[in-house]
């Protein structure tokens, strides 16, 4: 599937957790992202065209999605799928993993000792 500025990526079936960010209007950005009807912007939005996106972690305040990133992207079982993917304004890989369902209680739990989380 084409993704825009990363490429062409496969993504195998499977969960994935993706580390994004709101400047402004957190709860209006994820809804944006549930929704079915709108213009498609930014990466996520291409893979949303054939995925349906199940929950969200939702932390306001500082801009915490590469530290995020870094905590799902460091945990055995996580694998990056997309190179690019999510992360063309910071120095990460990408904002995108595939995952093992069963590492979403682990991943919640290490979330909540993120400092200032």
């Amino acid at each position: 599937m084409d993704v825009g500025a990363p490429g062409t990526c496969t993504f195998p079936s499977g969960t994935y957790v993706y580390a994004g960010s709101a400047q402004s209007s957190l709860f209006a950005r994820v809804g944006r992202h549930f929704s079915t009807e709108k213009k498609v912007h930014w990466h996520i939005d291409r893979l949303l065209l054939h995925a349906e996106p199940v929950s969200a972690i939702m932390i306001e305040g500082d801009d915490r999605e590469c530290e995020i990133n870094r905590l799902v992207a460091g945990m055995e079982g996580s694998r990056m799928v997309c190179e690019g993917f999510g992360s063309s304004d910071c120095e990460c890989a990408t904002h995108l993993h595939l995952i093992a369902e069963e590492m979403l209680p682990n991943i919640i739990n290490e979330m909540r000792w993120l400092e200032g989380a």
